[in-house]
């Protein structure tokens, strides 16, 4: 909300930002939210923004995907330490993520020069003129573009099976996993229904939730294992130890 001056003086008018705009995926490089600022929580949570300044009461739609990237303070991930000490994001911000990765730079000679080479290639490469082809079909920005625009439009159902499948994973990680909530369990849902969407199919069956599930539990052995087993605490610096102490 903001004041402009009009011919009857001056008036809060209401000013849609970037999420209520862009109704697709926010991609924050330099990931850093200031201490004490609850910005996005909100849309991140339930996916609206509520204005209320200078006399204006609006909610708005902000239904966005977030894909965030941010440098740990040290320079280098250290998994002995939790994922909130090492960059400069509050607890409530980072558990609106459904996926945390540590993106690790491990020294390996074969890999290192599978990078080099691929660097080389990409500044031989004429972007304007390289062209990719799959089974006849040219694979360019523009059929790109339409993928994404036609996949975003399916509203896959749950089969039985897939369904039956993600409450058993729940109950099973409520069991094994300390501190595996229901916002664990809402991502793996959404991640099967986006891994649907991405096949172009209009049913969630079990190879989506198969994949939500692998990707939901790699995700949390990288970051939140404690000891030998995993523990959600150890994302924001508490674990159950923390607590019994």
């Amino acid at each position: 909300a903001e004041k402009k001056s009009t011919i009857l003086g001056e008036q809060w008018t209401l000013k849609a930002g970037i999420i209520a705009r862009t109704r697709g995926t926010v991609c924050i490089d330099e990931f850093y939210i200031p201490k004490q600022d609850k910005t996005l929580l909100e849309p991140m949570e339930s996916q609206t923004i509520t204005i209320d300044k200078g006399g204006i009461h609006a909610t708005l739609k902000g239904d966005c995907a977030y894909l965030c990237a941010c440098n740990p303070k040290y320079g280098k991930f250290d998994l002995n330490m939790s994922v909130i000490e090492q960059i400069n994001i509050d607890a409530p911000t980072l558990s609106r993520f459904d996926l945390i990765f540590a993106i690790k730079d491990e020294v390996d000679k074969n890999r290192d020069l599978e990078i080099a080479r691929q660097i080389r290639k990409n500044r031989k490469i004429n972007k304007k003129t390289d062209k990719t082809e799959i089974e006849g079909v040219l694979i360019d920005d523009d059929f790109i573009f339409k993928y994404i625009e036609y996949a975003r439009q399916i509203k896959p159902e749950w089969t039985d099976k897939a369904g039956t499948q993600a409450d058993n994973y729940y109950i099973e990680m409520r069991q094994k996993v300390k501190n595996y909530t229901a916002r664990q369990h809402e991502a793996v849902l959404r991640i099967a229904e986006a891994h649907a969407k991405a096949r172009l199919s209009d049913k969630v069956e079990i190879q989506d939730t198969e994949e939500a599930i692998r990707i939901m539990t790699e995700a949390l052995k990288d970051i939140a294992t404690e000891g030998e087993s995993i523990d959600l605490g150890k994302i924001i610096g508490i674990t159950d130890k923390d607590r019994e102490r």
